[in-house]
């Protein structure tokens, strides 16, 4: 090339080079802001993953020293940490063979797997690390998941205060003040569902704000993508407790609606648009959730709290008494771990909160009285828990709004403080401060809060740019001996709230029993006397617990309609409660727990016995309790009997009699049928006939208490002898089977002494004394056990046996559920429901082979709505992701032009 060409080509050459090196170095440069911008991300949950283990550390130190484990010794070992560790077996047992245990038979007087252990965290997400809980390894997993919990409920919040432009410390620290409040320490490890909750709710809030600005709703990137995260919490919220979801869908809908109302108070028309939107992502959500909701659902549908649960006038005011006890737990400082759950506003919070009261933020007012509200309205109280007693486990929503304030009130530091809110501040402070002391005897901990607060009131007075800097520093401190004062013990301050957990040991004894167990060839189920309720029910035998007959109605019905109550604090699960001859024998139950041994039940019935005779169940209910327990033995009970029934002499002919007795009250009060108990209060009954005449080894004498009810709102008991029986409120969601007591005397003595309890006002209706011959029982149970299956054989999900029917019917001890199938010679029959809340079927006469399957219809709607959910987020991410590319390429387009 000539000279001319040759310039031109090495001037190309020296463009490209420099163009090349500019893109390179702006890639450098891309590449450091995305670096700097990903550590502005990370940096702040780096320093609160720091201060929470420096704080949590203090407890963690505590309960070490001590051997104690962070499993709360009320409900936890006996709910939470049981379920934990029946959800791993289940996890083992399917990865092992494949199959899903839907329905298990040890929890053999509720509904499914699922509906009963859901408030307990089954199909919560967390809990899949339960595969790996095995031996005394268990309880460290179970810890470590409460631990990571009360992590992301601080960074549940640090995330919330990013969103609303707070810098990073304040992000902190709202964040530490969020976890390590009082509720959420001794509450959130007593129940931790409540944890999942705390983490869930700002989550909640995030991305339900990203809907609330003006704007399309479909051509919004951040909206969409704010739906699909939405979606994903809801399903999250729903197998983790639909409890919670419950009241999670309450406080998202208030806060939702306050915060469209403030911005946009005169365009009300795209409130219903946006509405429809959230709605939407709400219910893929819950289609999302369906294989754990939808069998929830129905279980509470069926369940007892239907007809029990519901109050039918909400609370509407406080008494005196109550009104003053929630205006102490807002303002004092208290001690004791009962009052865990009270707020106890410090200084600095009040002071935040009475800024938001008096500014001149809209917002910060409205929610400010929201919130106050909410805490003093019994209905809303009432409402969170479904309209049923008032409730406290929502109240992470009050401790989320008062760190929030108390950030706010720092992040506004170079505001003066009013004289005004200074000295209403240092007046609550002063009365908070010396009614604790007087009550408490607390020194230490007096000293340290009025030295903190000192400190806050000489930071408010003076000026300059390290106000924040000490104000931050002194809620730090303040947190550390938070911490110090519920863990420590009474030596250093503190409340020894860990003396309210259980010891390690303890609970590792508790996960060595939970061990797989080979299956025997016969089924029966086993009543054993165990530590922790729920334990009896997960520690590999198929034993029974009158607690969960509140998931079923029918079998709640049938505790009723004998006079069963569960509310009978004994012992044994079935052998304590009295009415047992019916229950032992019609729950299967051939061994129980007796002086530590078990003890083969003479009236054991296998799991289906013939029936020869029916009675109507309208008859059945006009006779008196124990005549119905001898009734049912000798005829299957039916609503609409068909066939053969009972004849006329078997009706008519009575086991039971009625004893004559007199009363005397012993320091008790009687005025309009109402009983004050004073000390040492008690009832005895002098029974008249002579019981040296009866033989106990052939009968059985019973008290019987009618109508009884507790007048005070706290509820009472009654002590017979060996057994405590509860005695509830008219107003208290535990009432059914619960007003007639049926008592069984175990010795002949000729005074029957019932003791009340102190202070305690009660009103019983009447009491009669009966002697209970067992001659036909005992008959009509050996007719019953002759007529039974055999060559039973039992898997999940379903039993079969053999049986040589002469007619009648075939009574199942299965409670009545229209999920079970039977088929008989593989042909499907109609179950219909027996002895008040068990299972039979029309036999024909002859020889049968009889299969119950378990088959729930709102479990395969549950997976079918799961599926759908699964796709429908699909696609809106799908659509979400091609709209975007679109949205790119049309707005680079636009830069070309």
């Amino acid at each position: 090339p000539d000279g001319v060409t040759g310039q031109r080509v090495r001037e190309a050459f020296k463009g490209r080079r420099f163009e090349r090196a500019q893109a390179m170095e702006s890639e450098r440069i891309e590449s450091d802001m995305k670096i700097e911008s990903k550590r502005e991300k990370w940096l702040p949950f780096g320093w609160y993953s720091a201060l929470f283990f420096v704080f949590f550390g203090v407890g963690i130190l505590f309960h070490v020293i001590n051997g104690r484990s962070f499993i709360y010794n009320v409900d936890a070992p006996g709910q939470d940490y049981p379920t934990f560790l029946y959800f791993g077996k289940l996890l083992r047992r399917f990865l092992s063979t494949g199959s899903v245990r839907l329905y298990d038979f040890s929890i053999g007087l509720g509904s499914d797997v699922i509906s009963p252990l859901n408030f307990n965290g089954f199909g919560d997400p967390l809990n899949l690390l339960s595969v790996f809980a095995v031996g005394k390894g268990a309880v460290r997993l179970y810890e470590f998941t409460l631990i990571l919990r009360l992590w992301l409920c601080g960074a549940a919040m640090l995330l919330f205060c990013r969103r609303h432009g707070k810098d990073t410390v304040l992000s902190v620290l709202g964040a530490v003040l969020y976890v390590f409040s009082a509720f959420a320490l001794p509450n959130g490890l007593q129940f931790y569902q409540i944890l999942n909750a705390a983490y869930i709710f700002p989550l909640l809030l995030i991305q339900v704000e990203k809907f609330i600005p003006a704007g399309s709703l479909t051509e919004n990137d951040e909206k969409m993508r704010g739906g699909v995260k939405l979606s994903l919490l809801i399903a999250l919220q729903a197998c983790c407790s639909f409890y919670f979801l419950y009241i999670q869908t309450i406080l998202v809908f208030v806060y939702a609606l306050a915060e469209y109302l403030i911005r946009y108070p005169k365009n009300l028309r795209g409130l219903p648009r946006k509405a429809l939107c959230v709605s939407k992502y709400y219910l893929m959500g819950i289609l999302l959730s369906g294989a754990i909701l939808f069998p929830v659902i129905r279980g509470f549908l069926l369940s007892a709290r239907m007809e029990t649960g519901i109050i039918g006038g909400p609370y509407l005011y406080w008494t005196v008494q109550e009104l003053l006890l929630k205006l102490e737990n807002l303002f004092i400082h208290k001690k004791s771990a009962m009052f865990a759950v009270s707020l106890g506003i410090s200084f600095a919070a009040f002071l935040a909160v009475i800024r938001c009261w008096l500014g001149h933020n809209k917002r910060e007012r409205v929610y400010s009285a929201l919130l106050t509200v909410a805490y003093a309205s019994p209905f809303v109280w009432s409402m969170m828990n479904g309209f049923s007693y008032p409730n406290t486990r929502w109240v992470y929503a009050i401790y989320l709004g008062i760190a929030y304030a108390v950030i706010l009130f720092i992040e506004h530091g170079e505001e003066k403080v009013g004289k005004r809110r200074m000295a209403s501040a240092i007046a609550v402070f002063v009365c908070s401060m010396s009614y604790h002391y007087m009550v408490q005897q607390d020194k230490l901990r007096t000293v340290a809060c009025v030295g903190v607060t000192a400190f806050c009131i000489w930071t408010l007075l003076s000026d300059g740019v390290r106000r924040r800097k000490r104000l931050v520093a002194a809620l730090l401190v303040n947190l550390m001996l938070n911490m110090i004062f519920l863990e420590g013990p009474y030596q250093i301050g503190g409340q020894e709230l860990y003396l309210s957990f259980m010891s390690r040991d303890e609970m590792e004894a508790v996960a060595l029993t939970v061990e797989e167990t080979e299956q025997t060839e016969e089924w029966y189920r086993t009543d054993r006397q165990e530590q922790a309720n729920q334990g009896a029910l997960l520690q590999g035998y198929r034993g029974c617990w009158g607690y969960y007959s509140i998931m079923n109605g029918n079998i709640w019905s049938f505790y009723d309609a004998l006079k069963i109550s569960p509310a009978m604090r004994t012992i044994n699960y079935l052998a304590g409660l009295d009415g047992r001859k019916a229950l032992q024998s019609l729950l299967s139950v051939r061994y129980y727990e007796k002086n530590g041994e078990l003890v083969e039940n003479a009236s054991w019935l296998p799991f289906g016995v013939q029936y020869a005779s029916a009675l109507s169940e309208e008859d059945f209910l006009r006779m008196p309790p124990l005549e119905r327990q001898s009734a049912m033995m000798r005829g299957l009970v039916l609503e609409n009997p068909r066939g053969s029934l009972l004849s006329k002499e078997e009706e008519t002919e009575s086991a039971v009699t009625a004893l004559h007795y007199e009363t005397e009250y012993v320091n008790i009060e009687e005025e309009d049928g109402c009983l004050t108990a004073g000390k040492d209060a008690r009832i005895i009954v002098h029974i008249k006939e002579e019981l040296s005449t009866f033989n106990f080894e052939e009968g059985e004498l019973y008290l019987y208490l009618e109508g009884t009810e507790a007048k005070t709102a706290e509820g009472g008991e009654i002590r017979v002898a060996d057994k405590t029986l509860a005695v509830h409120n008219a107003n208290n969601i535990y009432t059914t089977g619960q007003k007639d007591q049926l008592v069984k005397i175990e010795k002949a003595e000729q005074e029957i002494v019932l003791e009340l309890a102190q202070g305690t006002a009660y009103h019983i209706d009447s009491m009669s004394v009966y002697w209970y011959e067992m001659e036909q029982t005992r008959e009509a149970l050996a007719v019953l056990q002759r007529r039974a299956l055999t060559n039973l054989e039992y898997g999940d999900n379903y039993l079969e046996g053999d049986i040589n029917a002469s007619g009648g019917w075939l009574f199942l001890s299965i409670p009545f559920d229209r999920a079970w199938k039977v088929y008989v010679d593989q042909a499907e029959v109609s179950t219909e429901r027996a002895n008040i809340g068990f299972t039979a079927v029309k036999l024909t006469e002859g020889m049968h082979h009889v299969r119950v399957v378990y088959d729930p219809l709102w479990q395969k709607m549950g997976f079918l709505a799961s599926l759908i959910g699964i796709l429908l987020i699909g696609v809106e991410c799908l659509k979400n992701r091609t709209g975007g590319g679109l949205r790119m390429r049309r707005r680079k387009q636009e830069d070309l032009l």
